[in-house]
């Protein structure tokens, strides 16, 4: 899934004992692993919808969001 840290976009997967996330910064392929917690509180999940063409947060002019 696709998410965006402090205006950078990444993949995240969660690690199979919840505790971390496996991040993939997109531009660069770096990686990086962070605590679950510290991820979750500053992550905002990108998707796409109808009335945008690229990734983004959610927001009030979307229309059938979906997570990317």
């Amino acid at each position: 899934m696709r998410y965006l840290v402090g205006g950078i976009e990444v993949e995240a997967v969660k690690s199979v004992g919840g505790g971390f996330y496996e991040l993939t910064v997109v531009k660069t392929g770096e990686k990086q692993r962070y605590i679950a917690e510290v991820f979750e509180s500053v992550v905002m999940m990108l998707g796409s919808c109808k009335t945008h063409n690229t990734p983004h947060p959610r927001n009030r002019d979307c229309k059938d969001w979906n997570q990317v």
